[in-house]
């Protein structure tokens, strides 16, 4: 019970940072709920990803190749070089 209010309490404050970054010159009318909306968000969005690692089987595999791909393609996009004949990231022959 005791760590559920920590993550609470920890999510909740993400939440309020978050909101005070997307809206700097917002009134606490408006940034506190945005904020405790966008934490319970984030906790919503960590519990169904912890269930479904405990229920689906496969599911860490899936993901890890997922996270893979995902690494991948943003390497390709945020590290465009000069492609010629010569070039090689990986070294392989």
């Amino acid at each position: 019970m005791l760590i559920g209010i920590a993550y609470l309490a920890l999510f909740l404050a993400a939440g309020l940072l978050l909101a005070r970054w997307a809206v700097p010159d917002g009134s606490p009318a408006v940034a506190v709920p945005l904020g405790c909306g966008f934490g319970v968000s984030l906790l919503a969005a960590l519990v169904v990803r912890v269930l479904l690692a405990f229920t689906v089987e496969g599911y860490g595999v899936d993901m890890g190749c997922f996270g893979a791909w995902a690494g991948k393609d943003y390497y390709n996009d945020c590290h465009k070089k000069q492609l010629d004949a010569d070039f090689n990231p990986w070294g392989i022959a």
